[in-house]
């Protein structure tokens, strides 16, 4: 048994009859050309589309485009919501991101002016100087934004 990491390559899929060349790109529908997911949808409407322009030349060679159309558009259909919820999730998320370091922002900023406040009136307790070099290292992080 092969680790998961060495499995042999897979040939691609042929259709078994001989195709004109202006058909070949059917060859695509079994053995898709490698793809980022966000790419699937255009690259299916692009496939209808060959379907589409080549509709009498596949029905002169035996092939239903019709059918291929039909059975074919649900699942592009599908393909497309996910990719446009997966969008949108991923824009939430950045968003969501953009709004917790703009709060930490925030957070560092009051409780900097909070530790300056306790330092200007103990300068030399133990405790403010630990609050201070936390107020430091977390400045590294969040930087102060002048407007």
């Amino acid at each position: 048994m092969q680790p998961p990491d060495e499995r042999p390559e897979k040939k691609p899929k042929r259709l078994k009859r001989q195709l004109p060349p202006e058909l070949e790109f059917l060859h695509e529908l079994v053995s898709r050309p490698d793809m980022e997911p966000e790419e699937l949808g255009p690259w299916a409407r692009g496939f209808l589309k060959k379907l589409d322009e080549n509709r009498e030349l596949m029905r002169q060679h035996g092939i239903d485009a019709d059918r291929m159309i039909n059975v074919l558009q649900k699942p592009i259909e599908d393909i497309e919501q996910a990719q446009r919820e997966v969008d949108e999730s991923q824009e939430q998320v950045l968003q969501s991101a953009a709004d917790l370091g703009d709060s930490m922002r925030d957070f560092v900023d009051k409780l900097e002016a909070l530790v300056q406040y306790a330092y200007e009136q103990q300068p030399f307790d133990p405790q403010v100087q630990d609050w201070k070099e936390m107020v430091e290292e977390l400045r590294q992080e969040y930087p102060k934004i002048e407007e």
